[in-house]
């Protein structure tokens, strides 16, 4: 948004979009290197992020022509601020 100048929703979609081929190409060298013979912490953590990851795309999608992007940022600056303070925390 401050970079480049463009509305959140057109942000957020960027920001997906740039990060598909980043997560793909970590995806295939951890892979390589058998990063994923032990499958247990795969179907604990990131198979439940992976729903939710599929589940707030499917809901993002259907809702971003109804959201109003005032409402978008104070909902990205809510979550980002709960976020920061688990972090400070060192809550998990």
């Amino acid at each position: 948004m401050f970079a480049f100048g463009v509305d959140i929703k057109t942000a957020g979609t960027a920001s997906l979009l740039v990060s598909l081929p980043t997560v793909m190409t970590g995806i295939s060298r951890y892979a390589r290197r058998g990063a994923y013979a032990d499958r247990a912490p795969l179907a604990t953590t990131v198979a439940p992020m992976g729903v939710g990851s599929v589940i707030g795309a499917v809901l993002g999608g259907l809702l971003v022509g109804l959201v109003p992007a005032a409402a978008l940022k104070v909902g990205l600056g809510v979550v980002l601020i709960w976020s920061a303070q688990r972090i400070f925390r060192g809550a998990h």
